[in-house]
């Protein structure tokens, strides 16, 4: 019987941020701080898309009008868009 092992790797960011937050250290890491310029700069194309979508387009990709609102208001996709 001959048995192949995978050579993918999955990432979960949030127990990884987590997990070294629990260490102690006093200063994260290259790769935390790499990861959060990353999740920023992505954050700041959402929010620029999505600041310049009507609030039709909007509407069509399944926000709410109480959604919609939020994203005005903070520039983020509110939570209660991914239940």
């Amino acid at each position: 019987m001959r048995t192949t092992m995978s050579n993918t790797t999955t990432f979960d960011m949030h127990s990884a941020t987590a997990s070294s937050a629990s260490v102690g250290s006093s200063k994260p890491s290259f790769f935390q701080r790499l990861i959060a310029a990353r999740m920023r700069q992505g954050k700041a194309r959402v929010s620029g898309y999505l600041a310049r979508q009507s609030d039709v387009t909007l509407a069509d990709l399944g926000f709410t009008t109480d959604q919609i609102a939020a994203i005005r208001k903070t520039g983020e996709i509110p939570t209660s868009f991914w239940r």
